[in-house]
Parts: C-alpha cells; structure tokens; sequence
C-alpha cells in the first residue's frame, strides 16, 4: 500500500510540532517539514523518526510549491511573532514599515498575511491539487472585525484572519 503524504509547515514550531507528533503513530503517513533550517535540533529528531525534512520559508512561493507536491494533506501555520522578531532584527525591514506608514506591529501583521496568502497560492497551484485531499489553515479570530472595531492591537489574531479572504 502506498503511504499518503502529509505536509506540515512549522514543524519545529508548537503547532507544526504537535500534528507531527500525532502522525508517528499513523503508519499509513509519510510526513515531510517545512522548516526555515533543517539542520537545527528539532528538525534533526523528527529525520531521525523517519520524517523527511525540508528547507523553506513562507515567504518563498516556489519552496511552498515544491514541499507541497505530491502531498495528500496539508498542515499550515503562520507566526506573527516570528515575522516581529525578523523587523526588529532587521532595520531594512524596520524602514520598509515606516515608509509604509506601519509601526512595527501592523508590519508584522502584513508580513504574515502576506505569507498566508502564498500558502494559499501554492496550495491552489495545479500541480499541488492533483494530489492534495485536506488542507489545513491554522488561523484565528478576526478581533478588529468582532470587536467592532475596539480592539485593533490583535495583530496576530487580525493578521491570520485576514489572510483567508
């Protein structure tokens, strides 16, 4: 029997990493990571379980496209606070928000919807649809929106949410 193939982006993260757990005990899965480096400690114990590990960043399209070939199930996650460390690491990063007229929080915001927007385009890619049977968005509230608007420093939450519409 040939064994059906999951895709789990964060999975040396706490979300990527609990649905990668959940598969070592389902061995009809293969599971391939994403991960931004492999050769860190995490990415090393899930090869050493059998897991295929692979480089690559939500930023990355074509990376999201080729991890996401041939796969039959798709586990996504983004991370707004990774996308705030990376500014505020970064002064490139830090004058691109303020030439946006963003302060570092919103930028962040923007960075990981515009990631959750390439995880849907690769998704969508036909060459990823000829396999693919369940796709999984881990997503959010959209506070701003239910709170009318009272709440708007949700940026992790508004973030996700807007990058499903």
């Amino acid at each position: 029997m040939t064994k059906k193939l999951i895709t789990i982006l964060g999975i040396t993260g706490t979300q990527g990493g609990s649905v990668a757990g959940r598969f070592l005990s389902h061995a009809e899965w293969r599971v391939r990571g994403l991960t931004r480096n492999p050769g860190s400690a995490k990415a090393k114990v899930w090869l050493s379980r059998g897991f295929e590990i692979v480089r690559g960043d939500h930023d990355d399209l074509e990376a999201l496209k080729a991890a996401f070939q041939g796969a039959h199930a798709i586990f996504a996650v983004t991370d707004w606070a990774a996308c705030y460390s990376r500014i505020m690491a970064d002064k490139v990063l830090q004058e691109k928000a303020k030439t946006a007229g963003m302060s570092i929080e919103e930028y962040a915001g923007h960075l990981e919807r515009m990631q959750g927007i390439n995880i849907a385009k690769a998704t969508n890619d036909p060459r990823v649809l000829a396999t693919l049977e369940r796709f999984v968005f881990s997503t959010l509230a959209a506070v701003q929106r239910i709170s009318g608007c009272k709440n708007k420093h949700a940026y992790e939450f508004d973030s996700k949410a807007s990058a499903e519409q």
